[in-house]
């Protein structure tokens, strides 16, 4: 029995990024981004810690139709877990966010 061959017009894998490229030097595969998800949230309905590991459920709200009502509620759509190190990273990210948003803090505005 003969293999088929491919077409020539096959799809090939993405050519490897340079090696200039930070990503690659990082180790860093910038064709997997398709693959990472995107969370978007209205509000963190539960946060706390166990064992020095930080946890927070994030919920998005959602309407529902029906035939009389339109029913709102939340519904959860990532529980996030992370060291206690990995938080002050988040609370120092999410500080910088702020800042950028409203660069002139409320606690410099008083005299």
């Amino acid at each position: 029995m003969t293999k088929p061959s491919l077409p020539t017009n096959a799809p090939t894998a993405p050519p490897a990024p340079p090696a200039s490229d930070p990503s690659h030097r990082a180790g860093f595969d910038m064709s997997r981004l398709d693959d990472v998800p995107t969370i978007f949230f209205d509000i963190v309905s539960a946060s706390g810690h166990d064992g020095g590991v930080g946890a927070l459920t994030l919920e998005v709200r959602r309407s529902v139709g029906t035939s009389d009502t339109v029913i709102a509620d939340y519904r959860p759509v990532a529980f996030l877990r992370c060291s206690m190190a990995s938080l002050r990273m988040l609370r120092g990210a999410i500080d910088r966010i702020q800042l950028l948003a409203d660069p002139t803090p409320p606690d410099r505005l008083r005299n």
